[in-house]
């Protein structure tokens, strides 16, 4: 599509042109163009292309390198009636780059590839678009964007002249050898129970505790109570279970029941002279009497 300007055309000029306009009209209507967009002819695009429409522009980077490659992501508005769209990148003086695409679908969204000026500066540059043909019911539209290339800063190299220090000549120094006396580590002591033999029972069982590094004879409890030691080595401990729970239910006569505090499992630990608690391992208590409350 193009656009004519009229300002001095003769009577018979305007005859011809009308003429002219008819039948371009008609076979416009009969065999409507595809969208058209030159960018060799920007006066042509701007006369229906209004800047700042429905078109959107945006450069890959405003600030590419002197005649490296960029791209412009193009997008544009729907025309109702459909039709081909197509677009062209117009460079505002003194830039020179251009480009166009498009007219062989209706995709509303273009990719355009560009080449930066290699000049430093900055350079402006009008993008238009329209889908169908451009009058009466087409679509055009229109944008711009500016990019500038940075002035590329020769620094001629620094030339340093070599630093010649002179040898230092240090006489050796003799360190006489440390002696360091060796250092006895004794070896770590861990207590520890395996079992217990029965593993339940009444106040005064007998209880065979078995492990390992029992060490010298120190303390062994059940629970809160402090049990009575008859043999101790490394590997096992006889005792018997202490009278910490007992407690006499009834009168005094002694065939009265008995029965037992915290009737239960109760922790056994053993605890060398001198060292650390072992682990606890339970012991189940067990009341002697079938009679009385059981606290």
């Amino acid at each position: 599509m193009r656009i004519y300007c009229l300002k001095r055309t003769t009577i018979p000029k305007l005859a011809v042109l009308a003429t002219g306009l008819t039948a371009a009209i008609l076979v416009a209507t009969i065999n409507p163009m595809p969208a058209q967009a030159f960018p060799s002819k920007a006066a042509n695009c701007a006369g229906c292309h209004a800047v700042g429409g429905s078109t959107t522009a945006a450069a890959s980077t405003l600030t590419p390198a002197a005649g490296s490659t960029y791209t412009v992501a193009i997008t544009m508005a729907a025309n109702p009636a459909g039709g081909n769209t197509g677009y062209a990148i117009v460079p505002v003086a003194p830039a020179v780059e251009k480009t166009n695409g498009g007219n062989t679908g209706s995709q509303l969204s273009f990719t355009a590839t560009m080449v930066a000026p290699s000049a430093a500066g900055t350079y402006k540059y009008n993008v238009y678009t329209n889908q169908g043909v451009t009058d009466p019911s087409g679509y055009a539209s229109g944008t711009s964007y500016s990019i500038t290339i940075a002035s590329v800063v020769t620094i001629p190299p620094t030339t340093i002249p070599p630093t010649t220090i002179p040898p230092t000549t240090v006489p050796p120094t003799t360190i006489p050898p440390t002696t360091i006396p060796p250092t006895t580590i004794p070896p770590v002591s861990t207590t520890s129970i395996s079992s217990l033999s029965p593993d339940h029972g009444t106040v005064g069982t007998w209880v065979t505790i078995r492990g390992t590094n029992f060490g010298t004879p120190g303390v062994v409890k059940f629970g809160e109570g402090t049990a009575r030691v008859f043999y101790w080595s490394s590997s096992s401990i006889v005792v018997t279970v202490p009278s910490t729970y007992i407690v006499e239910v009834g009168s005094d006569d002694a065939s009265s029941p008995v029965w037992y505090r915290n009737d239960g499992t109760v922790p056994v630990t053993v605890t060398p002279s001198g060292a650390a608690a072992s682990n606890a391992v339970g012991f189940r208590m067990e009341s002697s009497g079938d009679d009385g409350d059981d606290d």
